[in-house]
């Protein structure tokens, strides 16, 4: 009997490490992604609140220039925020490739491991055959010598 061997195998098991390559990528950018959305939420909140502290402040504000400051201030948080926003809209994009990525690599594994069963199965439905008409030759042949010797036994007499 032939060992069965898939010819396939290395190329799965490349296969195989790619789709763990691809996960881990995937699981980084949604770290990435995490990282991102929680700056954001940072951003936001240093936003409201110096938002809420010049609105609070303003009756006691008497100088033009503590009032530009305080501007400034939200200018600047306004531009991290859009930033922060940008690297959200990165992050989402980064993920939705690496996750494409992942299941592009998990079919094709898929495919291989599907191809390797079929061709198992084959492989023992041809074993079996195999085995099936040695036992039938071997049977064949046994009768045959019991029934030539049954035979000459006869013609003796």
């Amino acid at each position: 009997m032939r060992r069965f061997q898939f010819r396939l195998e290395k190329v799965l098991r490349f296969q195989r490490q790619l789709e763990r390559h691809a996960e881990l990528r995937r699981q980084e950018a949604a770290r990435e992604l995490t990282v991102a959305e929680t700056t954001l939420q940072t951003t936001q909140q240093r936003l409201f609140q110096a938002a809420d502290s010049m609105n609070i402040a303003a009756d006691r504000i008497s100088s033009a220039y503590l009032r530009e400051v305080g501007f400034a201030n939200l200018l600047q948080i306004s531009d991290s925020l859009h930033e922060d926003q940008e690297k959200v809209r990165t992050a989402r994009d980064e993920l939705s490739v690496a996750s494409q990525s992942r299941a592009r690599a998990a079919a094709e594994s898929e495919a291989l491991i599907i191809l390797k069963e079929r061709q198992w199965k084959e492989h023992r439905q041809v074993t079996a055959r195999e085995l099936q008409r040695q036992m039938d030759e071997t049977a064949i042949r046994q009768w045959i010598e019991n029934n030539s010797s049954a035979d000459s036994g006869t013609e003796g007499q």
